[in-house]
């Protein structure tokens, strides 16, 4: 009983640590939550309150405020005495935009962003009805964690008042079965005119675009985006303009597009002297900044394992983003 004690100590211990140096920050807003769900959930096995949870991360929230204030004021105090000793003017703005770099180097975009979305969640008293309805979420099911910062964010605005009075249909009973989800399963029964190959499998290959943990090492498009991807790449929908890409990179979308005619090939869909052109095209005509000479160029894979390798690595969360059975759905 005493070691499980020490043990559990050592973990919140661990938890603490992590957040104050920021390693749950990094990723996207999906990632957070879980690490959220988590610390909430040995604080509270660990006997503590939810007003300690709050209060730990208002510190946090506190901590980093005060680091970049003494980023700043470290940099203004080296640029003032500059100043004093008669320095040119040049000489005395570099520490201020040393300062300035220093602070955004530290502090990246992402950790600002989901150090603040975190605080603001666990905000009032409106935060403890939210943490507990974190809590209730499975932790690998990534559309049901996006919702529900989508739902509490921009969606009920978070200001707004507690929550749980105000969402219509209560998490525990929606079961996943989300609007996107079923435009999924309406995009699985139909026929690719793109290629043949069943949509189920154009789905269940390109999935890892909408895969917000994988954004570290994949290219990520919204849930609505996938979609039209879907629609206009294989259904022959006319879109209105092309798509982007929420964070670039280049490289991985070439090896996704080329692995993709890989796949066509091996399963028959294409013959052997098939269109090369129209995988290209595929992802220049329906996605912003890529150039076909230039895809032609480098659509090439340079790893043959690296596909499978994320895929297995995310494969709980890529398992929620298939089309669902209407059945399925009360």
């Amino acid at each position: 009983m005493h070691e499980n004690k020490i043990n559990l100590s050592v973990q919140v211990f661990s938890y603490q640590l992590k957040e104050y140096l920021g390693l749950y920050d990094m990723g996207g807003m999906a990632s957070r939550l879980i690490q959220l769900q988590n610390g909430a959930k040995l604080f509270n096995k660990s006997g503590a309150s939810y007003y300690e949870f709050q209060h730990f991360h208002q510190r946090k929230h506190l901590w980093y405020k005060l680091s970049s204030v003494f980023i700043y004021m470290a940099f203004g105090l080296s640029a003032a005495v500059a100043g004093l000793a008669g320095a040119p003017f040049a000489i005395v703005l570099l520490p201020i935009m040393g300062g300035f770099l220093a602070e955004r180097m530290l502090i990246s975009g992402a950790i600002r962003k989901n150090i603040v979305n975190s605080n603001k969640l666990l905000s009032g008293e409106q935060g403890k009805d939210l943490v507990k309805e974190l809590m209730q979420i499975d932790p690998l099911n990534s559309l049901e964690i996006s919702r529900f910062w989508e739902d509490f964010s921009w969606g009920q605005n978070i200001d707004s008042g507690p929550a749980a009075s105000k969402r219509q249909v209560p998490l525990k009973e929606n079961k996943s079965a989300t609007s996107f989800s079923l435009k999924l399963a309406n995009i699985a029964a139909q026929e690719n005119q793109f290629n043949g190959m069943p949509m189920t499998e154009v789905i269940r290959y390109f999935n890892i675009l909408c895969c917000d943990p994988c954004r570290t090492e994949v290219p990520q498009l919204s849930e609505a985006d996938f979609i039209l991807f879907l629609e206009s790449g294989f259904l022959g929908k006319r879109a209105e303009g092309k798509l982007s890409f929420s964070n670039r990179k280049v490289m991985m979308t070439y090896q996704i597009f080329h692995q993709f005619y890989i796949t066509a090939y091996n399963q028959f869909y294409i013959s052997k002297d098939g269109n090369f052109d129209k995988y290209i095209h595929l992802l220049t005509d329906h996605f912003e900044g890529f150039d076909p000479d230039k895809v032609k160029n480098n659509f090439r894979t340079n790893d043959d394992k690296q596909l499978v390798r994320i895929r297995n690595q995310y494969k709980p969360y890529l398992q929620n983003i298939q089309p669902v059975q209407s059945r399925l759905i009360d």
